[in-house]
């Protein structure tokens, strides 16, 4: 294949989503363009605004704690799986706002705790705790949370 035409390709994965250039370079990878091609590519699909890492962090930030309410310690495992730079998601990671982070913690928490038909508490707790420590929230807020219901 010819560079336009892989040129093409990668227009055409990164107009679909934002995507990072790790994903980017994989998918090219996938379409046998070489390694020279893949950083040229790269390069100009950046330029003109296919690529960009801090759109797609900010997205997936957004995406996946309003959708699947993810808390930061998931979200950042997630962008570093991304190798997105850490001044990036820093910068991501602050698009959360505190009091809507805790109150979808809150709520995750009161319906995990809801449904948990466990009659010892202290049980019923640990149960939820972990349910929301496995959705990435921090274990210390977790606790606090979970105490106070």
């Amino acid at each position: 294949m010819l560079f336009e035409e892989f040129l093409e390709k990668g227009r055409r994965f990164c107009a679909y989503r934002d995507r990072s250039t790790k994903e980017t370079a994989i998918r090219l990878h996938q379409y046998g363009a070489s390694p020279e091609h893949s950083d040229r590519i790269l390069r100009v699909l950046e330029s003109e605004g296919f690529l960009n890492d801090d759109r797609f962090a900010k997205a997936l930030v957004r995406g996946k704690f309003r959708n699947n309410h993810w808390g930061r310690v998931r979200i950042l495992q997630e962008l570093n799986h991304h190798q997105v730079r850490p001044e990036i998601i820093r910068n991501a990671l602050s698009e959360i706002d505190e009091n809507e982070y805790l109150s979808a913690l809150k709520e995750l928490a009161g319906k995990k705790m809801a449904g948990i038909k466990e009659q010892n508490d202290f049980i019923a707790k640990g149960k939820t705790a972990q349910h929301c420590i496995g959705k990435g929230f921090e274990p210390d807020l977790v606790w606090k949370i979970v105490n106070e219901l």
